[in-house]
């Protein structure tokens, strides 16, 4: 079984990645998968877009290698949901040959076995502008 590591935006509190982990776990989607913000709880400063592509850039190899075979990017799409797909891909930009990149929105995670494989869904479904909360709000019409 292939491990997966996640990571996402946060918010103060981890409201984001609470709802992310009982989607996962609910819809038993990823068994074997750990999520990861960028949440300092030390300073009380929450994990925001800028601070996942930091992290992407600096941490993400160290933190993964040798343990995780995927890397799933959960972040908000807020204004231009093509905009922010290249602002991901640029985080990888000095480190291809450690990485497997999809090549355009909607591709699913690569299958490489000599690296570690990356996928980017960006909230709310990979199309349209906003974020995860836009995906509840979504939610709630189709229940009424």
């Amino acid at each position: 079984m292939q491990k997966t590591f996640i990571i996402c935006e946060s918010t103060s509190g981890g409201t984001d990645k609470k709802i992310l982990d009982s989607i996962i776990h609910t819809h038993n989607l990823l068994t074997d998968s750990k999520i990861h913000t960028t949440e300092d709880k030390n300073s009380g400063k929450v994990g925001s877009i800028d601070d996942v592509k930091e992290f992407l850039t600096r941490n993400l190899f160290n933190a993964t290698i040798d343990r995780y075979q995927n890397i799933l990017i959960i972040v908000d799409a807020d204004e231009d949901t093509k905009k922010r797909f290249e602002e991901i891909l640029s985080c990888f930009k000095n480190q291809s040959n450690n990485f497997e990149l999809p090549k355009r929105i909607n591709d699913p995670i690569p299958n490489s076995s000599t690296k570690m494989n990356v996928g980017i869904f960006l909230m709310p479904n990979n199309n349209e502008k906003g974020g995860l909360e836009t995906l509840c709000l979504q939610g709630l019409k189709h229940n009424n």
